[in-house]
């Protein structure tokens, strides 16, 4: 049972991604932690998340642009230990409470003003990718 419920959020998360070129992980957290403890929600997401990624490298290799590769890799590699360390930290409440409540104003936000974008650069990769691998994007 618990394996239909995964995939079902799972397929319907990623179709929503894949639609609106968002979504992912902003609708299954929520979904998840209706269901699942942080950890577990986070462990798996973490995993469709890595999935995803090495398919989306495979398929686009050609275009690949180091500099932004770097940028976004090594502040997410400190952002996810930063990240991890808060879910054992922060009483379990508070998190999900406040990540929950982020996630669903960030949808509403984005349904508003479907035109948000942030030009790219270096700065705003390393305060995106920080802020979004420690789990409060």
């Amino acid at each position: 049972m618990e394996i239909s419920i995964i995939l079902i959020i799972v397929i319907v998360a990623s179709s929503v991604g894949t639609m609106t070129g968002f979504g992912t992980y902003t609708i299954m957290v929520p979904m998840l932690l209706m269901h699942y403890p942080v950890p577990q929600t986070l462990f798996f997401v973490g995993i469709i998340h890595f999935f995803g990624n090495v398919w989306k490298l495979l398929l686009f290799r050609k275009g690949l642009q180091w500099r932004l590769i770097l940028s976004f890799g090594v502040p997410g590699i400190v952002a996810t230990f930063l990240g991890a360390s808060l879910v054992f930290n922060i009483p379990k409440a508070m998190f999900s409470g406040t990540m929950v409540s982020f996630l669903v104003l960030y949808v509403i936000y984005l349904f508003v003003k479907s035109s948000f974008q942030v030009k790219p650069s270096l700065i705003f990769g390393v305060c995106g990718v920080s802020l979004a691998i420690a789990g409060w994007s």
